[in-house]
């Protein structure tokens, strides 16, 4: 959508701090960019058209004034027909009314408030489940001997996130590490203190991977001993042998994702395998057919002979 920027206002003197003052004042006052953006998700939502009706068009470029409110001083004016009454469920404002949105994303809202609000749809990770779920595409020769210091690094790190879920108030592993958090605890806000969460999550796996660097450079390969210790860091949290081995005493569950900190890794692991596997098959297949062409080159070669 091709939009012209809105007139600046210029003044013709070198501007005084009681004109900052005054100007900050009025931008308080009159900035819009959250009521545009919260009427334009409104009308996307209930017009057939979405995005592309006339309503978000006009609030689109209204969205644009009020972006370049800050520099220009020319605030975004919202005329009656844009202004909004009822929102949608899934924005959660429970001071203003509210409809229940049949849009994609109402309904994806509500299945997930709904299993939010039955936690006991979410399946533990129990010794019986590590049994049924242990992959062992993903053991690679020669892993055992990294299990020892894999198991170490595996402790450090379930301390630490657990620390972090402890002092944000969130209940699983799932959701500080897709960092879509259900509920957390009252002394922070979710839409705040999330960059914080995530970016001390990022940081933890970032340390978790600079140990995996550690362990390769102590080994005396960048290949082969990279995908053993890989192998090493999922045999320590997925094996049934080493679940309940970590957290004891804290009363936390059984964390999976210190392995997939090094996902690249496993991926590859996975992948050669099942190419391996696939290549396998293919011969298995082709025997058959060789030995049809070979007992027939015998008997040709009798009946010529």
């Amino acid at each position: 959508m091709n939009h012209a920027p809105s007139q600046v206002m210029n003044v013709d003197h070198d501007v005084t701090l009681q004109e900052v003052q005054e100007y900050f004042a009025y931008y308080i006052v009159k900035d819009r960019l959250g009521i545009v953006a919260s009427a334009h998700t409104v009308f996307a939502d209930r017009d057939p058209e979405k995005a592309m009706s006339p309503a978000c068009i006009e609030l689109a470029k209204l969205h644009s004034i009020a972006v370049d409110f800050a520099k220009s001083g020319v605030p975004a004016e919202i005329p009656q027909h844009l202004r909004v009454e009822e929102y949608p469920d899934f924005m959660e404002k429970p001071d203003k009314p509210s409809y229940q949105s049949n849009s994609i994303i109402g309904k994806l809202y509500r299945e997930v408030k709904n299993v939010a609000q039955h936690k006991s749809l979410t399946k533990p990770f129990t010794r019986k489940v590590a049994r049924q779920s242990y992959d062992r595409d993903m053991k690679i020769d020669g892993f055992e001997k990294y299990t020892a210091i894999a198991c170490e690094y595996k402790n450090m790190y379930d301390f630490k996130l657990g620390n972090l879920m402890d002092y944000y108030g969130i209940e699983t592993e799932a959701e500080i590490i897709s960092g879509n958090i259900l509920k957390m605890s009252k002394s922070f806000n979710e839409r705040k203190d999330l960059e914080g969460i995530n970016h001390a999550v990022m940081s933890l796996r970032k340390e978790a991977r600079s140990w995996f660097d550690v362990m390769i450079n102590k080994s005396n390969s960048q290949g082969d001993n990279a995908h053993a210790i890989a192998s090493a860091w999922y045999h320590v949290t997925y094996h049934p042998s080493y679940w309940g081995c970590y957290n004891q005493g804290l009363n936390r569950d059984h964390f999976l994702s210190f392995p997939w900190c090094v996902h690249d890794t496993l991926i590859q692991i996975k992948k050669d395998k099942v190419s391996r596997r696939s290549f396998t098959m293919k011969l298995l297949k082709l025997i058959p057919i060789l030995l049809f062409c070979f007992l027939l080159w015998i008997i040709v070669q009798h009946l010529t002979g």
